[in-house]
């Protein structure tokens, strides 16, 4: 498994045991669906997410709305900081899911949210979620 880790090949997909999810790993982002639904959560897996990630990013996330999943949960707890090409990507994608009757929401640490978003009103672009289970009772809706 660790070959698929490394320089952005991903690797196979797995069917988790149980809750009928697949998930795709890659070093800097992972994926998962729930098969039907049309759902997926993509969670950066980087402390700084910027330039030097963000087309990988943009291609990424294309790859898995062109897997048939028009409802993406965008999961960046995780990042510390995120530079303004990787919003940048983020707003691609949200412009593109749009052109598609698709949806984008948001999950970040409300409590530590990475400044470049709390500064900047992308609260006002973006419909941001503590958790991912408030993100998919959101996107559900629609």
């Amino acid at each position: 498994m660790r070959d698929y880790l490394t320089r952005g090949r991903t690797a196979p997909k797995i069917l988790l045991g149980g809750q009928n999810f697949q998930s795709t790993a890659m070093e800097w982002f992972t994926v998962k669906t729930k098969s039907g639904d049309g759902i997926a959560e993509v969670v950066v897996n980087l402390d700084r997410a910027t330039v030097y990630e963000s087309k990988r990013f943009k291609d990424f996330v294309t790859e898995v709305i062109e897997n048939s999943n028009k409802k993406i949960i965008l999961n960046i707890t995780k990042c510390k900081m995120i530079d303004s090409a990787f919003i940048g990507s983020m707003i691609i994608i949200l412009k593109k899911l749009k052109t598609i009757n698709g949806k984008l929401k948001l999950v970040a640490d409300t409590q530590n949210m990475p400044v470049s978003i709390s500064h900047t009103s992308l609260n006002e672009i973006f419909d941001i979620y503590p958790n991912t289970e408030s993100a998919i009772f959101s996107i559900k809706q629609y």
